[in-house]
């Protein structure tokens, strides 16, 4: 007859659980190892390809707000020079 441990399971049956349990817990540290060298190299990847996309696109509209201010500042010379010539020819 197997002798019965504290909680109530023969040796033979906590043996079993052990090795069930080094089994679970290899299983655990290998998926644990596929997540942080593959899902998360994918992700920090992904992230990288991300940021250098952003920086593009910042360039991209630093240019296009470069020449909308160029712009902005032609029309506003036109119109002080409209508003200040006439002036002009009239207190000649």
């Amino acid at each position: 007859m197997p002798k019965i441990s504290k909680i109530g399971l023969s040796h033979d049956d906590i043996h079993e659980e052990i090795i069930k349990n080094k089994y679970t817990i290899q299983i655990i540290q290998n998926d644990i190892e596929s997540i942080k060298n593959n899902h998360l190299k994918h992700i920090e990847d992904d992230m990288d390809s991300i940021n250098k996309k952003v920086d593009k696109l910042d360039e991209k509209i630093d240019k296009k707000i470069d020449k909308m201010d160029g712009r902005l500042w032609w029309i506003i010379g036109i119109l002080i020079g409209a508003t200040l010539i006439p002036m002009i020819k009239d207190s000649l």
